[in-house]
């Protein structure tokens, strides 16, 4: 009786080169079970039979070299209430270059929810073969101010708005929407050089129902539509400070962060909409870099002419 066994190319190779001793001791292969011999009986003679090179390249096990760890992408400095839940994962997502469920932890063990404070929270991401990466930001925790607003409040008021204006419409993309609501609040939100800054629902709440405020206004109008649609966005400021401050919307749009702004004097249309970092005008949109690290991936290369404010498209790039 002949028994054959079968194993990728790669190891039947090194197999053959070393001889039948090196082919009895072989008994897995990452994870394959195989036998220990293959045996061929003649008469009362046992004999050890080598894999032929036909019999290796009829199956093929790959041969997985992964040493790469995860990437984290989205991790930012938050803001808490003391007595609010906390979102510890909004925005964050995981990415490995083999393992397509990489597993994400949380490590916020230094966090005290009942004392005002900045504590660290650390992502730790690993993958089915031990890679490991983190990355750390900062828990802001505070006192909920008197004048604050719950985002379900907001949330009716945009959907009034919405209704009203039919600014998007359900079966739109995240980019559809968003350059809607952009390019909505900047047509309808009057510029009044003023804003409540106590917490960004008051000038949310300020701005959908007066439809008037400031560079902080727009932001917080755009974030509380965002929000409601579930697209990723950050605050961005301008640094260094120059005549006056600047605010201004990150957007997670088609796997990468954009800058928008409903208020840029700057730009022929009024607003900047899905900008990369070359497409900005650093006169009036310079920011601290720092504040964002590698894991908010901002898109760094033009891409000014694909974006269209006439048809309120984006190409594909």
């Amino acid at each position: 009786m002949k028994k054959k066994v079968k194993v990728a190319g790669a190891i039947c190779l090194a197999v053959l080169a070393a001889g039948a001793g090196a082919w009895h001791h072989m008994n897995s292969v990452r994870g394959l079970s195989v036998p220990e011999t293959g045996v061929e009986t003649v008469g009362e003679t046992e004999q050890t039979a080598l894999p032929s090179e036909t019999e290796c390249s009829e199956e093929t096990l790959p041969v997985i070299d992964d040493h790469l760890a995860p990437l984290i992408y989205g991790a930012h400095d938050i803001e808490a209430f003391i007595g609010d839940s906390i979102i510890y994962l909004d925005g964050i997502t995981v990415t490995d270059d083999h393992d397509p469920d990489p597993v994400l932890a949380v490590d916020n063990s230094q966090v005290d929810v009942s004392e005002e404070g900045v504590y660290p929270v650390t992502y730790i991401a690993s993958d089915e073969t031990g890679n490991t990466t983190s990355v750390t930001v900062e828990l802001t925790m505070r006192i909920k101010p008197d004048r604050y607003y719950e985002p379900e409040e907001l949330y009716e008021l945009c959907t009034q708005l919405n209704e009203q204006y039919g600014i998007y419409t359900q079966d739109m993309t995240d980019i559809e929407k968003a350059f809607r609501i952009f390019a909505w609040s900047s047509e309808h939100v009057y510029y009044a050089g003023t804003s409540d800054r106590t917490d960004w629902t008051c000038a949310a709440y300020d701005g959908l129902t007066t439809l008037r405020g400031d560079c902080y206004t727009y932001y917080a109008v755009n974030r509380a539509f965002l929000d409601m649609e579930e697209i990723p966005n950050l605050l961005v400021e301008r640094y260094p400070v120059t005549w006056s401050p600047h605010y201004w919307n990150l957007v997670y749009l088609d796997g990468a962060w954009y800058h928008c702004d409903s208020l840029a004097f700057s730009s022929p249309h009024g607003y900047y909409f899905m900008c990369a970092v070359q497409d900005l005008n650093p006169y009036d949109h310079l920011y601290n870099e720092s504040l964002y690290g590698p894991e908010i991936n901002i898109a760094q290369e033009p891409v000014a002419s694909y974006v269209h404010y006439d048809t309120l498209e984006v190409d594909e790039f």
